[in-house]
Order: structure tokens, then sequence, then C-alpha cells
């Protein structure tokens, strides 16, 4: 009984563990990614010796992983009924990459550290006639325009990600990783940035009055098509060192559609 409780143990430390989204399990499916997980990971938490729980922990893979499955199933079912979707992502994530190493993601997408975080919200999109995006409308979104469709159509695929933007950083758009080109989309982006029960919603870009559920969304910037990097600053609009649900979708409304790579960055 004794190595059955130093599993125990190890699991449960390794749980305590998956509170930050940043490990990584990408290469989590084979004896040798478990040892090193655990001698990366779940070892700095151990007192020594520690030997022995790695020689039965690394000859008992399956053990650890349906243990940390069974608890991450729970917690995100927990998640789900008190309604708190920032959670229930989050253990969502780590379950999908746990079970399925190539399904990882929605986990990475979680990262943001103190240091700050680079998120890749949109991938170039190249020009096209409307007709294209047509089909994928967003219904609780309508433009005051007498010239083009007054509901938007999605031109990608929207983010949705857990965001933390911590004390003295700021939160920024750019064009490339780095945070030095501009970036262009046609029409605009809309940011909706939910903590708790509140969501604040913002949009920027090329585009008329905008509302959610007819009430108006706020416009950040210009109205305009092209930004320079850091021209959209949306430091204000997330609250300082608390987890937030992001997501922003890129909308076009007539005419042509496309949206350039699009970064948000946290520094």
């Amino acid at each position: 009984m004794v190595w059955q409780k130093k599993v125990a143990i190890l699991v449960l430390l390794v749980v305590c563990g998956l509170q930050s989204p940043t490990m990584g399990l990408d290469k989590f499916d084979t004896e040798a990614g478990y040892k090193s997980f655990i001698e990366n990971f779940a070892l700095s938490r151990l007192p020594d010796p520690t030997g022995d729980a790695v020689a039965v922990i690394t000859n008992s893979p399956a053990i650890m992983k349906t243990a940390l499955l069974f608890w991450l199933h729970k917690q995100r079912s927990d998640a789900a009924t008190q309604e708190d979707w920032v959670k229930e992502k989050r253990y969502t994530a780590f379950y999908n990459c746990l079970s399925n190493p190539s399904n990882c993601d929605d986990l990475q997408a979680l990262e943001s550290k103190k240091s700050g975080a680079t998120i890749h919200l949109f991938s170039n999109v190249p020009s096209a006639d409307s007709s294209k995006f047509k089909s994928d409308t967003y219904q609780e979104v309508s433009i005051g325009t007498t010239n083009y469709d007054k509901t938007p159509y999605h031109l990608a695929n929207p983010y949705i990600g857990t965001v933390t933007v911590q004390q003295s950083q700021k939160c920024f758009l750019a064009g490339d990783s780095a945070g030095q080109t501009g970036w262009i989309v046609d029409n605009f982006l809309l940011f909706e940035i939910r903590t708790g029960m509140e969501t604040k919603r913002l949009v920027c870009g090329a585009v008329d009055p905008v509302d959610y559920n007819g009430e108006r969304v706020q416009q950040v910037g210009l109205n305009k098509f092209g930004f320079t990097p850091g021209e959209i600053d949306l430091t204000e609009y997330f609250p300082q060192g608390v987890p937030v649900q992001l997501k922003v979708s890129a909308l076009d409304y007539g005419g042509s559609g496309s949206v350039t790579d699009v970064y948000l960055i946290i520094q």
C-alpha cells in the first residue's frame, strides 16, 4: 500500500499545480513525457527523497493520467453548475490537452503571465467579397447603416480566452508578436470583456454605430481601417490583476471584408 499512498500524494500535488495554466502538457503521452513532467514540475513540490516516488509514477502513467482526468472532469462539471464559465473553460482546456496532447491550443491560449503575454487574436484573412462571409452572422449585433447589412458576419472564428492584466502593465493591439507593426480590419473588431456577471463591450475599426442586443457599444480609437501598433490601447478597460474572460470577433457588414494578423500585447 506504500506505493499507492505515494501515487495519491503525487497526484494531489500535481492537481494543486494545475491551478496555473502555464505548464506544458504537449508531450504527455509517453513514459518519457511523464518522467519529464514529474522531474520538472511535480518534484519541485515534493520533499526529498523522491526517487522511489518517481519510479512508481513513471511505471504507472495510466494511473496518474486517469486520476487527473477524473478530477478535471469533476471540476469543470462543478464550474458549469455554478455558471462560472471562466473556470469551466480553464478546466476543459486542461482536460482536452491531457486527453489528447495534440489538442492543447486552448490551454496555450490561457497563458497570461506577470511578465507579459502575446495573444494571437486573428491570422490574416485576405480581402474577399462580403458574400463569402455572410453565412456566419452575429445575430446579437446590429449596425446603424442604410447602405450595407445591418447584421454583421464573422471573418474568422472569434478568439475566446482568459486574460489577466497585472498592475502597471499595458494592453494594446499590434500586427505582430513583437508589437512593432500595424494592422488592418475591414470592418471592425468587437471586444467582449467579462468579469463575473458583468460584460463590457468595445469596438474599433471602420464602422457605423454598433448595438449589442439594443445597447450602444462604445467605439475606441478613430473610425478607420488601419492602425499603428499601440494606437488602440485597451489598458483602462481591463481590471488590474483580475482574470477576465475575453471574446474578440472580427466582423464585416458589406462590400468586402478582411483582417490582417492581430495580436493583443500585454507588457
